[in-house]
Parts: structure tokens; sequence; C-alpha cells
């Protein structure tokens, strides 16, 4: 397959899962929207929402080849950041890293946040 190929192949992989993502998180009762490439700035890839506000920003990979420290500094991070900048946001939503299971069920997806974030998730505190 040509890299153009393979690159249309990965682009449309990529939009499936995170509409996979966006249908399965609405189904629980959370908002959920894909967000727009914004080239430089982007802003991840799906927003959730709770009844509160916005909870997390994620960055979803649905690839093989799994680089998830990069993704993390380079992407889910300074995502999150681009999201609550552009808004004028107090403080980034959580990150979260969506890792697709390889024929799985998005169910059995992976999620990948910080301790801390998971601490306050379980109503720890400092």
């Amino acid at each position: 397959m040509s890299a153009a190929k393979q690159n249309a192949k990965n682009r449309r992989d990529g939009a499936a899962f995170e509409s996979a993502v966006v249908k399965y998180v609405r189904e629980r009762g959370l908002e959920a929207d894909r967000l727009r490439l914004s080239g430089k700035q982007d802003e991840g890839d799906v927003v959730v929402r709770d009844k509160v506000g916005v909870a997390a920003v994620m960055e979803t990979k649905a690839g093989k080849n799994l680089r998830v420290r990069h993704w993390w500094d380079e992407e889910a991070v300074p995502e999150a950041k681009n999201y609550a900048d552009r808004r004028s946001m107090l403080e980034p939503p959580m990150p979260a890293l969506v890792l697709k299971s390889h024929n799985k069920n998005v169910s059995k997806s992976l999620v990948v946040i910080s301790l801390s974030d998971f601490v306050d998730l379980l109503g720890g505190h400092a």
C-alpha cells in the first residue's frame, strides 16, 4: 500500500475510533464531542463534560505502535492546555490518553491519566 493510501486509512481509522469513544461516553450519561484539528494549536480529539463542566480532553490513538510517553508529553498534556487557553479557562481539564485495544470493543480501550488525577478521581486529597 502506498504511503498516501496508508495515511488516508490511518486517518479514517482514527476518526472512526474517536466517534466510537464519543458514542460510548454518551451512552453512559456524559456529554462528549469530537474536536476539530487545529494544526499547531490542536486541542485534543474528544472533550468530555460532566455535570460540573469540562472533565477531560482526550487524545485517542488507534495504532499498533505504542508510544505512550511521547503521546502523553507531546500531545495529551499540551493539547488539554491549548483547549483551556483558547477558552480562557483558569485550569486545564484533565488530559487523558485513550488507547484502542486491537480487535476489541471500544469499552476495552485503555485510558492513561496522571497518578494525581487518578487519586483525585477516587476522592483523595493533598
